[in-house]
């Protein structure tokens, strides 16, 4: 199957009847544990899982009757990540979902004997997820969120918005290699815009306060931010801290363009790409994930009924890679 038409199957209800009709099957209830890489108290994050309750819902998985949904937020901080994942593995789920690059590190470096389907990834490959996305092996699949060389068109709209911009702060997490990637691609485009670009390595809201706050000290210096769990829960902070030092910026997730944030040149501010925040984002993406799962769950409910031995690579779903978004 073609990748296209593997992505419009996903939101196809001919594809959801025969998992509809897996799920209504007497049996045990399924058991999936979610691992997010941001706060509980995060709206956007809440409203995706919320999201992918009323997908799997939708493809005949309810709460209560076939399927438990366990849900830990533990956000950007691996000891914190490492703690859920142990106490969510100790109630023998069917299958792990993880969220971003931080996330999924960890359950895959910890989880070899159930399904593994994460979701807001920038390249599977090169972080080692995956050895193929078209055919994903192990226990891993899942869905990829864009290609490092886009990193090189937001230095082109920030140079366009603020042309006389001489230095730009790169902001990344530096253990996520599709991160790295980003920068890669757009320092090689930066002498071409006559722009110098500086890397600023955050972890931890400590971090993003002393980087930007060393950067701000000499002017004419724009911002941009990459995609991260570590920029994404430190949202707020990053928009006080740019608004305080009157920082011009390009953003990689909505929710931090938001209006509040720090303006451009031109008076408005910039988000480039579509953020886990947009309402039909993340229902695209919940509707996505759910039928993955609703398949992983399935296959394996099959399997054990036919008292045949836990498969060693379980069938999964080829990874599909989001365009234009």
């Amino acid at each position: 199957m073609k990748r296209r038409e593997f992505i419009s199957l996903l939101g196809g209800a001919a594809a959801a009847w025969p998992l509809a009709a897996h799920a209504q099957q007497s049996g045990r209830v399924r058991r999936v544990a979610v691992l997010m890489g941001y706060a509980e108290t995060d709206l956007a994050a809440q409203a995706q899982v919320a999201a992918f309750r009323q997908e799997l819902q939708k493809l005949g998985w309810g709460e209560g009757s076939n399927i438990r949904i366990d849900v830990r937020f533990p956000g950007a901080d691996a000891g914190r990540v490492r703690a859920a994942l142990t106490e969510l593995m100790t109630l023998a789920p069917d299958l792990m979902v993880s969220n971003t690059n931080l996330v999924t590190a960890v359950v895959k470096a910890e989880i070899r004997t159930i399904p593994i389907v994460f979701i807001s990834v920038g390249d599977p490959v090169g972080s080692g997820f995956v050895s193929n996305e078209a055919r994903p092996d192990g226990n891993v699949t899942g869905f990829a969120n864009r290609e490092s060389a886009i990193s090189g068109k937001w230095l082109e709209l920030l140079k366009e918005v603020a042309p006389n911009v001489e230095r730009v702060a790169f902001m990344m997490e530096p253990q996520t290699p599709i991160l790295v990637g980003f920068f890669k691609s757009a320092e090689a485009v930066a002498p071409s815009l006559k722009v110098k670009l500086v890397r600023l390595d955050v972890r931890d809201a400590d971090e993003i306060q002393r980087s930007l706050a060393a950067f701000a000290a000499e002017s004419n210096g724009d911002l941009i931010i990459s995609p991260s769990a570590v920029t994404f829960s430190n949202r707020d902070l990053i928009i006080a801290l740019g608004a305080r030092f009157r920082l011009p910026c390009v953003c990689i997730l909505s929710k931090i363009g938001r209006p509040d944030f720090v303006r451009v040149r031109s008076g408005k501010p910039l988000s480039a790409g579509g953020g886990i925040c947009r309402s039909h984002t993340a229902r695209r993406q919940a509707c996505r994930l759910a039928f993955a799962v609703s398949n992983q769950v399935s296959a394996r409910r099959q399997s054990q009924n036919r008292q045949s031995p836990r498969p060693r690579h379980p069938r999964i779903v080829p990874a599909a890679r989001r365009r234009g978004h």
